[in-house]
């Protein structure tokens, strides 16, 4: 790909020849009328006005992919999608007797502003890569882009992707048994407290999840449950009903003691020895994961390019203040003895609480953690479309297809629903070491979906998101700093993530904690192995957005590894399959070759001007000249 400044600031992308066309002589570039609607790659960081509904779309166009979703998001419905899923009241509830066991009252105070500033910086990162590539695949798209940026990393990129994709694939599915799990314990506790002489198994628990997540997937089918007025409400009910909790925990508690000590006092009452590690360990228990539901969300949000960066921002901030929050009032009702005896939060609840209000608290812990599930479930479900859409899944265009009225991935739901309820039954079979396993295993497999592309941006050229991205929302000379940063702190927390769950039980807990980073290359080998088996002939992937061209027409990539096809009847004959790129092209101009010259050749006008555009697998060492041609050209670029 050849990249020139041209006068007024853009740049022009041209493809050689020979890439465009087998043997036409068809050269195809941007038109110089029509420069100043595509993406200013090289303008100055600082912008001074908001992307405009045809910019954005544009830009989705320039990543590679036509606009399919309903696009009716804004800020307020991408904050508080984030903002929920982030689940500050439901994740504080459940990590307070943890954290407070490892650190004692300072982690209440101190241990939140270490993590929330950890969690920010993380996101700060992860929200100017999402505002440089606004798709609904995220993480797996950065990882595409990122790794076909660099030279080294470049034939890795569809497979990197395709790995990151499987990591994130497994990570959502978690994510979905474990809230529904945890609806189903509030669900039993709320029973009991009616029918005390009632007893649960284990199998009813999994009964429970499971209609909660036919009851789930059934809302996500309607259209009401992606109207941005609906998720704005679902946010300022998930703050009232926390306040509600705090509020009764305070005004009804047996118990109340001053505030004051969570400054100064450290108290480590676990087994583990170092006072400092301790700490560390139970901050890391307030880490959370999901502000970036906002970018698989990127497709449906006006201006996705600034607001999603934004929404993941906020979202984060006001997530550890609720955070700080509520553990004050926590700590403020509930005695130290309790909090070490009590075997778990809602004995440690009704100890100190009414039967009564024990009820109201738990009321509304389901339904604040029915809202986090159901907006996981919203974003997964887009990614899992997003998957569908590059042909990750076999019967891929079944899954992809999209309701003719409200334009939602009903399908992609109901195979995100199928595939939930079929993999809980593993929790089904134990509570003890295979729940364990699970449960921890998600947190390693959202943190490799975070590290793995801050590690490739972090060795890419500095004007990586600048070349093939459009940022609105950057960092500027803080970009690097704080992208070493995060990732040093990921590592620690995968390395923390090993430790105990129960700090008082160090025993048999911690094997089962630390084998749980097993996950990891658990999941690589599905993901080479699928790759293998399925991947590396039918995933399209992002490498669609290599073309940055486009005819208007649905443009025909070939299969890695085929020779050129000669004297091809069709583009589909040529490649063996069809790639649906988008249809609202990007205005082109023919130069050379039989057509005419066109000086206002636009999106409606291209095809008919043009049928057809094969694009011919190539050997190696054609391969090897094409990117010594972009090697040359980046180089005097940057002279």
């Amino acid at each position: 790909m050849i990249h020139r400044n041209l006068q007024n600031g853009l740049l022009e992308h041209n493809q050689s020849p020979a890439i465009l066309s087998s043997g036409s002589g068809i050269t195809i570039q941007p038109s110089v009328n029509s420069t100043t609607l595509m993406p200013n790659f090289f303008s100055p960081r600082h912008r001074t006005r908001p992307p405009t509904a045809e910019e954005t779309s544009l830009r989705l166009a320039w990543l590679g992919y036509r606009q399919e979703l309903s696009r009716n998001w804004g800020f307020w419905s991408s904050f508080s999608l984030s903002y929920i899923n982030l689940g500050a009241t439901s994740g504080t509830f459940w990590a307070y007797q943890t954290f407070y066991i490892l650190g004692g009252p300072v982690s209440v105070f101190w241990g939140s502003i270490l993590i929330g500033t950890v969690m920010l910086i993380q996101y700060m990162v992860l929200a100017e890569l999402a505002s440089a590539y606004p798709a609904a695949g995220a993480m797996f798209t950065w990882t595409f882009k990122l790794a076909h940026s660099n030279l080294k990393t470049k034939n890795w990129a569809n497979f990197l992707s395709w790995t990151v994709a499987m990591y994130l694939f497994v990570s959502h599915i978690i994510f979905q048994m474990e809230d529904a799990w945890q609806l189903a314990i509030f669900v039993m506790k709320l029973a009991r407290l009616v029918f005390p002489q009632w007893s649960f198994g284990i199998w009813h628990i999994y009964m429970i999840s499971c209609a909660n997540l036919v009851i789930s997937g059934a809302f996500m089918l309607l259209p009401v449950s992606r109207s941005p007025r609906l998720w704005i409400g679902f946010a300022a009910l998930t703050a009232a009903l926390s306040a509600t909790i705090c509020v009764l925990l305070i005004s009804t508690s047996n118990f109340r003691q001053s505030p004051v000590t969570i400054f100064t006092r450290l108290e480590n009452q676990s087994q583990i020895k170092s006072d400092g590690w301790a700490f560390m360990l139970g901050a890391s228990s307030l880490a959370a994961a999901g502000a970036e539901n906002s970018a698989h969300m990127a497709e449906e949000t006006h201006e996705a390019e600034l607001i999603v960066p934004r929404a993941m921002f906020f979202a984060t901030l006001m997530n550890y203040i609720n955070v700080l929050i509520f553990q004050i009032c926590c700590y403020v009702s509930f005695s130290e003895l309790n909090t070490f005896h009590q075997p778990t939060m809602p004995s440690l609840v009704m100890a100190h609480c009414s039967r009564r209000v024990s009820a109201c608290i738990f009321t509304c812990l389901l339904i604040v953690t029915w809202i986090q599930q159901i907006s996981q479930l919203l974003a997964s479900t887009r990614f899992v479309w997003a998957l569908a859409r590059d042909n990750a899944f076999p019967f891929a265009t079944l899954w992809r297809k999209l309701s003719t009225k409200s334009q939602m991935p009903r399908r992609a739901t109901v195979l995100l629903i199928t595939l939930t309820i079929l993999v809980s039954c593993f929790l089904g079979l134990s509570q003890t070491h295979i729940t364990v396993f699970i449960w921890r295993s998600d947190s390693y497999l959202s943190l490799m979906c975070y590290i793995i592309p801050i590690v490739l941006y972090l060795f890419s050229d500095k004007d990586v998101l600048y070349r093939d991205g459009r940022n609105f929302w950057t960092l500027q000379q803080w970009s690097r700093p704080l992208a070493w940063l995060a990732l040093i702190t990921l590592l620690i927390q995968m390395i923390l993530g090993g430790f105990p769950t129960d700090p008082k039980k160090v025993g048999p807990q911690f094997p089962v904690r630390a084998v749980s980073s097993a996950s990891i290359p658990l999941v690589a080998l599905m993901a080479i192995i699928s790759w293998f088996l399925y991947g590396q002939t039918h995933y399209v992937g992002p490498i669609k957005s290599i073309t940055v061209w486009t005819t208007g027409q649905e443009v025909e990539l070939p299969r890695a590894g085929e020779g050129i096809v000669s004297n091809p009847t069709s583009t589909e004959e040529a490649v063996g399959r069809r790639a649906n790129i988008f249809e609202e092209s990007i205005p082109m101009q023919v130069t050379t070759g039989s057509l005419p010259r066109s000086e206002n050749l636009t999106s409606a006008s291209v095809s008919a001007s043009i049928t057809s555009v094969i694009i011919p697998s190539y050997p190696h060492a054609a391969i090897n000249s094409i990117e010594a041609l972009e090697l040359q050209s980046r180089q005097k670029v940057q002279r």
